[in-house]
């Protein structure tokens, strides 16, 4: 659901000079403190196992390829530890587990081989599709070893949020006077840098108490 602004800072030119930024708290050259936190659902586990590793590869490469999702599960049966289910095939993502170097994974590619492909464009597919996306990969991973099964729509949610991450992010400015914004960025930057900072000579009255954006 998006955010509404609440209250809007009124126009006026800004100033950030010198910023030494890194998630955590900033100190700028203008006096301002800043303190970015990230707002997060994701679990964090060191190592959530070879199973959810291998099912969420497959899931993060289904979406990724297009091919969605309809669920991935470390449920156990008697044929398998776990499983996922496309919409679409996608041979990128049946060999994606097998081009990590997970184990389990000769019934992958006998669907590779059943769908017509040879195991070196199964690996040049599932390269192009998993690349970039190990925090995905772990973040839904992590996931699947609370909760056993995910939806698509769960698994494109999880993405989502890694991929668009949100900060609280506390301003102090140099009279002490504290403002609080909450921020979603794009995976990789850095949420300081999305802030601007008013510069007070020219609207000391200006004020936002709390923004969404």
């Amino acid at each position: 659901m998006a955010w509404i602004i609440v209250l809007v800072l009124v126009q006026y030119e800004y100033m950030i000079k010198n910023i030494e930024a890194s998630p955590g708290i900033t100190k700028l050259e203008t006096g301002h403190i800043i303190q970015a936190t990230p707002i997060t659902r994701r679990r964090v586990l060191m190592n959530p196992g070879s199973t959810p590793i291998h099912e969420a590869i497959h899931a993060v490469a289904g979406i990724v390829d297009g091919a969605g999702v309809e669920y991935t599960t470390i449920v156990p049966t008697r044929d398998s530890y776990g499983s996922t289910k496309l919409l679409r095939p996608s041979v990128g993502a049946a060999a994606a587990p097998h081009f990590r170097g997970c184990k389990g994974t000769g019934h992958d590619m006998g669907i590779v081989e059943a769908m017509g492909y040879d195991e070196g464009s199964a690996m040049l597919a599932a390269a192009s599709l998993i690349a970039g996306h190990d925090d995905e990969i772990g973040d839904v991973a992590a996931e699947l070893v609370y909760r056993g099964t995910l939806s698509g729509s769960e698994i494109e949610g999880i993405m989502k949020e890694r991929a668009n991450p949100r900060f609280r992010i506390d301003l102090i400015e140099p009279d002490g006077i504290e403002t609080h914004y909450i921020r979603t960025v794009r995976k990789g930057q850095n949420p300081i840098l999305s802030l601007n900072i008013p510069d007070k000579t020219k609207d000391p009255k200006a004020r936002a108490t709390l923004i969404f954006g």
